[in-house]
């Protein structure tokens, strides 16, 4: 009876050992497909193309797929956003979009060409560690984020230039249109959205 019981106990700690196997190939297999798709977003945002042909394509997107009252929200936050950034080039916050604070969804985030007025002023998809836990396993979520780098001026003079070229020119680009549609503006252009460093 006692070998009985350890024979029965050992096929239970043998199928527990299975399960758990399955479960970790199972968690790290979807693990695995979450990265290539961030991988497949990120390379799309960077083919993204830059400047007025960008953001032109960009509205097209939005107003194909959201309408006009994607079009204003995305096109005034847009206006906003690089305005002041024009503005204030050295603030790196401004530079740094959390794409799952829930203000940056309402204002542009949900919208389906949303962020790409912001690839088209020359932002980046990048994907790191962010503000949420996950509930099962308590690891810090890995979240979207937008992000501008800024080529140092004195080492890259010539990089910086074309970067803030283009950078003013999409703001140009989205004051003109955010005019055009009448977006509401929840901040004067210039100052940041409130999303704009969360």
């Amino acid at each position: 009876a006692a070998a009985t019981a350890a024979a029965a106990a050992a096929r239970e700690e043998e199928e527990k050992a299975a399960a758990a196997a399955v479960a970790r190939d199972q968690r790290l297999e979807a693990e695995a497909e979450a990265v290539a798709a961030r991988r497949e977003r990120e390379r799309a945002a960077k083919a993204w193309p830059r400047g007025e042909a960008g953001a032109v394509a960009a509205i097209e997107k939005l107003r194909a797929e959201g309408g006009d009252e994607a079009v204003r929200a995305a096109v005034g936050a847009a206006a906003a956003l690089l305005s002041g950034i024009v503005n204030h080039p050295d603030d790196e916050k401004r530079r740094s979009i959390r794409c799952e604070n829930p203000r940056f969804q309402a204002d542009v985030g949900r919208f389906i060409g949303g962020c790409e007025c912001f690839f088209a002023a020359g932002f980046n998809l990048t994907h790191r560690e962010g503000e949420q836990l996950d509930p099962e396993t308590f690891k810090v979520l890995i979240e979207p984020f937008l992000v501008l780098r800024e080529p140092d001026p004195f080492k890259e003079r010539d990089a910086w230039t074309v970067w803030f070229d283009n950078l003013s020119a999409c703001a140009k680009y989205f004051e003109a249109r955010a005019a055009e549609v009448g977006a509401a503006r929840r901040q004067a252009v210039g100052d940041a959205p409130k999303w704009a460093n969360r």
